[in-house]
């Protein structure tokens, strides 16, 4: 990212820094600052387990008392988050709100409460606006048919995780 862009919005939202840098890094620099407010997209999807729990920890530390943790990633239980987890070699994990709260909850000296909601797919390419609306109908009415539950899974996960 261009210094010059970070610097411009720094100068216009004051008293909030931007920085552009790797944010597990940027965290262990900060240690002693405590921030009440951390934001976090797509990024779990790119990590193993330990890599995430390592993650997590560092932000709990920075995350001043009362603090939330603003967090976006793709929902595993949506469609196509499985298609989307293997055309992305980079991806290897992925979670839906069930076992991202799991994993939260299973990793020591974390102590956070979280809320989850689905956020409604935005389809970019032309073809997905019509494919991925028809393939969850017909899903959905395979679902029903079978007398089973039908939940409403979304693309992505948007979760507000609070330090108690």
């Amino acid at each position: 990212m261009d210094e010059n862009i970070v610097k411009a919005t720094s100068e216009k939202f004051s008293p909030y820094i931007f920085l552009h840098e790797d944010g597990a890094s940027f965290l262990k620099k900060n240690l002693n600052k405590k921030f009440d407010i951390i934001f976090l997209s797509h990024v779990f999807e790119h990590f193993d387990t330990e890599e995430s729990k390592e993650i997590v920890s560092l932000i709990y530390e920075n995350l001043a008392p009362n603090g939330v943790w603003i967090n976006i990633m793709p929902n595993a239980a949506s469609l196509n988050s499985g298609f989307l987890r293997f055309h992305d070699y980079t991806h290897r994990m992925i979670y839906d709100d069930n076992s991202f709260n799991q994993f939260l909850r299973g990793i020591d000296g974390v102590n956070i409460s979280a809320s989850h909601s689905n956020i409604e797919p935005v389809y970019s390419q032309k073809s997905h606006r019509y494919i991925f609306p028809i393939l969850l109908f017909f899903r959905k009415l395979f679902l029903l048919s079978m007398g089973w539950y039908y939940p409403i899974y979304t693309n992505e996960i948007l979760s507000f995780i609070y330090k108690k």
